[in-house]
């Protein structure tokens, strides 16, 4: 039967019948250019079975070290201080298990994440926009899911360092799609029960990958709620859901409590929002150029609603918050998903044509930065690079390991001495960072000291930015603390907590003689007093010094 506007039930509103096919083949030519840039870059990064770090070993090794804690039985936020969600180490231990080893580990799981994620974005996209801007935004969703570059940052820094940031933005955006008015008007419920169930699993996602971007989302769905009558009843629903699977997730002993306190706890030593918004509104004033072009032009050719200024308010300022609070100089990457909304902000048929050629504009840098992440990760996973080496580790590369200089740094009375006089040969400046060479020597240089002094078996700290010491030894790791310690975002000095229980389990304590940041300093100052109470010198070098429990010491 045909409805009295001539269009049939299914058909795009607007459309004419003749235009029918050739709208197929556009769409499923969209599918086709997605399915080709998927296959090319999963061959990419999963065929070497390696991991390769330009840039921010340690945070890549944050990541892993989770993976390792759940292998040993423990769970984020029940058995170790996280404000990062389950997700954000459950993945990476997917990937270590799929392969045997943790070379190639956080490849898998980019991609097996993308593989699930994009054709929500692909199908969403194409019930919203014309297929040029479904398969732009599609491949764009994929593309920074996978590729290993951190947001922002240069592409020759090729790393998987903050994934969930990686893997956040385009979530998000894809959560966003909801507020879009589906083209066809006529579309069957099963089809917007389909989109309510996408995005339902999508924040349930983020809130166990990274509440920030959970609580975006929710607050976006909040604002259609409110302000957009054809999106009020949608929004509610893809809430509700996402709420009652949050709740369930609680109840299935998933640690619902205990992440809410450690992310409590991270807000107490970090604050919720950071400031600098002006700074980077500047540093990224080529992102918002354009969607102020695009702006400019939808008032040119529509009358926006509430809803609609509401929306073009609300991204921005989101996307400006989020990046403020991951504490990265560039890339507003939710800003994409304006250029969607762009190209459905009028009456009629869409309208891709300048908001598909601004989303180009915009996504160029972006892209370009990512071809030469994948360049340069092509390039270096493989034997020609330097190897971790340890169990696990034999195809893990790191590359940019010059400046080795710290076993040249002269040995200190007291870890607080260290960190006060230590310098690095050749520097000319006090440093409280390391270059990768200078992680990779503090890493080996405690290994052997540890393997030397047989203490791989013992629970180990290390009062530093982290502590992958029980992962490259096979020791069993600690339980209740951190699994990294970062100085105004995970610990301050007003939330540290009391050395008994926070150290009760511990059986070795490495100290190093430089530590990064401010964490040594941090941790010295607040059990210091308790390791030298209950702890003896066991080992020493250049780098670090070794205590161990006293027996019959509490």
């Amino acid at each position: 039967m045909i409805p009295r506007n001539g269009l049939s039930a299914n058909q795009p509103n607007g459309a004419k019948p003749w235009a029918l096919g050739r709208l197929d083949r556009n769409y499923a030519l969209a599918w086709v250019i997605l399915a080709v840039v998927a296959v090319i870059l999963s061959a990419v990064f999963l065929y070497p079975g390696a991991t390769y770090s330009g840039a921010y070993l340690g945070d890549v090794l944050i990541a892993l070290e989770g993976a390792y804690r759940i292998d040993a039985g423990q769970w984020p936020s029940i058995d170790f201080r996280s404000p990062l969600g389950f997700m954000s180490y459950w993945l990476p231990y997917l990937g270590w298990q799929a392969l045997g080893q943790f070379g190639g580990a956080m490849e898998f799981a980019s991609v097996l994440l993308a593989v699930i994620v994009t054709p929500m974005a692909m199908i969403m996209a194409q019930a919203r926009v014309g297929a040029i801007l479904a398969a732009l935004f599609s491949v764009w969703v994929f593309v920074l899911i996978v590729v290993p570059m951190e947001p922002g940052w240069p592409g020759l820094w090729s790393n998987q360092s903050m994934h969930y940031n990686r893997w956040g933005w385009p979530i998000l955006s894809t959560v966003m799609l909801l507020g879009i008015a589906p083209r066809d008007t006529n579309r069957s419920r099963w089809r917007t029960a389909l989109d309510v169930a996408f995005v339902a699993a999508l924040l349930f996602f983020l809130f166990w990958l990274k509440v920030t971007y959970f609580a975006f989302g929710g607050a976006f769905l909040a604002m259609a709620f409110l302000i957009a009558p054809r999106l009020r009843w949608t929004a509610f629903a893809a809430g509700a859901i996402t709420l009652a699977l949050v709740g369930i997730s609680g109840l299935a002993g998933l640690g619902l409590g205990a992440y809410v306190n450690d992310i409590r706890e991270a807000g107490a030593a970090s604050g919720v929002v950071r400031g600098g918004f002006v700074g980077l509104i500047i540093d990224n004033a080529a992102e918002f150029f354009l969607v102020a072009v695009l702006a400019v032009y939808l008032l040119t050719v529509a009358r926006p609603t509430l809803y609609d200024i509401a929306v073009f308010l609300f991204v921005p300022v989101a996307a400006i918050i989020i990046l403020g609070q991951n504490h990265h100089p560039n890339g507003p990457l939710l800003l994409a998903v304006l250029f969607l909304f762009g190209a459905r902000i009028h009456t009629g048929p869409p309208r891709p044509e300048l908001p598909a050629l601004l989303f180009a504009i915009f996504a160029v840098p972006h892209m370009a930065q990512t071809a030469m992440s994948t360049l340069t990760f092509a390039r270096n996973a493989d034997d020609g690079s330097v190897a971790i080496g340890y169990p696990g580790f034999e195809t893990y590369y790191v590359g940019d390991t010059r400046n080795s200089a710290l076993s040249a740094v002269a040995a200190a009375s007291t870890p607080e001495e260290a960190f006060v006089t230590g310098r690095l040969i050749g520097s000319d400046r006090y440093t409280h960072t390391y270059s990768q060479g200078e992680m990779l020597e503090m890493i080996d240089s405690g290994v052997t000291l540890l393997q030397e002094n047989e203490l791989t078996d013992l629970r180990i700290i290390a009062f530093d930015f982290l502590n992958p010491f029980p992962m490259f030894v096979g020791a069993p790791p600690m339980k209740d603390i951190h699994i990294w310690f970062h100085p105004g975002r995970n610990i301050s000095e007003g939330t540290m907590p009391p050395a008994d229980p926070f150290l009760s389990g511990a059986e070795v304590v490495m100290v190093p003689k430089l530590g990064f940041s401010d964490a040594t300093r941090l941790m010295w100052d607040a059990y210091g007093a308790y390791v030298e109470d209950g702890f003896e010198v066991v080992a020493e070098n250049a780098i670090w010094r070794v205590y161990r429990r006293v027996p019959g010491a509490s």
